[in-house]
């Protein structure tokens, strides 16, 4: 929390971005390992309450425009430094490789 103003203000994450960390986490306690992203995104759902109210319950319709974005920042290579590769663009598959 934040002081301003003589006030507390709560400051709300992003569930795009908490998502995306959630994949990511998921990906880094199993490297070298291809999963497919609705693989992924089901697996954040069902680990964090705040991916589960902004996407729904498992499993995840990956026809929504929020599915879409979340996985338009991974193919932007905007997660996790460049770590995550995509395997395969259909069905979007990623990889968290060291190497």
């Amino acid at each position: 929390m934040y002081h301003a103003f003589d006030n507390n203000v709560i400051v709300v994450e992003d569930p795009r971005e908490v998502t995306c960390h959630e994949i990511a986490k998921f990906l880094q306690t199993n490297p070298n390992i291809p999963y497919e992203f609705q693989d992924c995104i089901n697996y954040a759902v069902s680990k964090n309450s705040l991916v589960e109210t902004y996407l729904g319950k498992s499993p995840v319709n990956n026809n929504s425009s929020k599915y879409r974005d979340i996985a338009d920042r991974f193919k932007q290579g905007l997660v996790s430094d460049g770590l995550i590769s995509i395997v395969d663009m259909n069905p979007l598959t990623l990889i968290l490789s060291f190497c």
